[in-house]
């Protein structure tokens, strides 16, 4: 049996706390300076690692299903698959940046990258949404980097995001597969 003593004691501990959360939170918040710009990116994972792309390349997200393989294609090239009558291409990102591979995840993702002029697919292993990324905060890419991973790395955030750069992507002719004859 509570006496009145300890309710009065329980409820000041309660106040006092509430009073401490009061002060927390009425601390200022720091805002963005005005020279400071954001990049709004999605956020997804590659063989434990976090990555994002500029929102603004993003046409869709989709699960990885109905993936049918090109023959004599480079590696990278997962295959096709069949967007609402149009066929677009599917690149793997681990494979073209020379990422471990990792069992197949169940939660596999496409997302559909385009620019206005080229459209295809990468395959990601899992997606965390999407965030406002401050450019300001940018570090360069490290030097270890080698081949197209060096090529799409854009930098890496303070909390160790890695953001490629969609736009060099859909412009490389390199990721473009011909047929020759």
């Amino acid at each position: 049996m509570m006496t009145e003593n300890t309710q009065k004691n329980e409820t000041l501990s309660v106040a006092e706390i509430l009073h401490r959360r009061a002060e927390i939170l009425a601390q200022p918040v720091e805002e963005p300076t005005a020279e400071e710009t954001f990049l709004d990116a999605v956020l997804f994972q590659l063989a434990g690692e976090t990555y994002a792309i500029a929102l603004e390349f993003l046409q869709d997200v989709l699960p990885l299903s109905g993936l049918a393989p090109i023959p004599c294609t480079p590696p990278f090239v997962a295959g096709i698959i069949n967007v609402r009558g149009q066929i677009v291409s599917v690149v793997s990102l681990k494979t073209l940046f020379d990422l471990p591979a990792a069992p197949e995840m169940q939660y596999q993702k496409v997302l559909l990258l385009s620019n206005g002029e080229m459209i295809f697919g990468v395959i990601v292993d899992r997606m965390f949404g999407t965030k406002p990324l401050a450019l300001s905060g940018l570090q360069s890419p490290p030097m270890t980097l080698s081949g197209f991973r060096a090529d799409y790395v854009r930098g890496i955030t303070p909390d160790t995001v890695i953001l490629l750069d969609a736009a060099k992507m859909l412009g490389d002719a390199r990721l473009i597969v011909h047929e020759t004859a």
